[in-house]
C-alpha cells in the first residue's frame, strides 16, 4: 500500500485538499451558524482551520508533495513524503480530531451530515498519519541503531566464531571499573 502511495504523492494533495474544503464547508454550514457551540469552540476551528490551510498551501502540498512529483531519485521523493505527511498531522490532524473529539463529547452529533463526514475523515486520517509516523520512527530508530553497528557481524570474520560487538564490550569494561 505505501510502495503505491510513493509512486502517486498527488494523492496526498487530493486528500488533504479535500478535507481542507470540507472542514471549510462544515465551518460555514454548521460551526459558525451553530447555537449550540460557545465562541471558544468556534474560534479554536477557525484558527485551525486557518493554519491548516495555511501550512496545506505553503508547506505540506507545495514544498514537499509537489516537489516529490519531479524528485528522480526514490530516497529524496520519500524524504519529502514523510516530511508532508509528518506536517500536515502535526498542523491539521491532530488539531482537527482533538476538536472534533471535543465537539462530540460536549455537544454530541447533530443531524448535520457535514459533521459526521468531517469527524469520520478526520478520523480516518488521523489514524493513517499516527501510524504512518509510528512506522517512519520505528524504521528510523533501528536504522539508527543498525547503523552504530549493534549486532553486526564485520565482514572479514570466520563463520561459527561467536562475536561480540565492540560497544557491548566497551560497555563491560566500564562496568568494571566501578566495582
Amino acid at each position: 500500500m505505501f510502495a503505491r502511495l510513493r509512486d502517486n504523492p498527488i494523492i496526498f494533495i487530493v486528500w488533504y485538499g479535500t478535507l481542507i474544503v470540507l472542514s471549510l464547508i462544515t465551518y460555514i454550514a454548521w460551526v459558525r451558524p451553530s447555537k449550540a457551540l460557545s465562541s471558544n469552540t468556534q474560534g479554536a476551528y477557525v484558527a485551525f482551520l486557518v493554519i491548516a490551510m495555511a501550512v496545506f498551501f505553503t508547506v505540506g502540498s507545495i514544498s514537499f508533495w509537489w516537489a516529490a512529483v519531479k524528485t528522480l531519485t526514490v530516497k529524496e521523493r520519500d524524504g519529502k513524503i514523510q516530511l508532508g505527511i509528518g506536517s500536515m498531522f502535526l498542523a491539521s490532524d491532530v488539531p482537527f480530531f482533538l476538536i472534533n473529539l471535543v465537539m462530540y463529547f460536549n455537544y454530541g452529533f447533530s443531524t448535520n451530515l457535514l459533521q459526521g463526514m468531517d469527524f469520520g475523515l478526520r478520523m480516518i486520517s488521523f489514524s493513517f498519519g499516527f501510524l504512518f509516523l509510528w512506522i517512519l520512527y520505528i524504521q528510523k530508530f533501528a536504522d539508527y541503531f543498525h547503523g552504530r553497528g549493534y549486532n553486526r557481524r564485520p565482514i572479514d570474520a570466520p563463520p561459527g566464531v561467536p562475536y561480540a560487538s565492540p560497544h557491548r564490550r566497551r560497555w563491560v569494561n566500564v562496568a568494571r571499573l566501578w566495582r
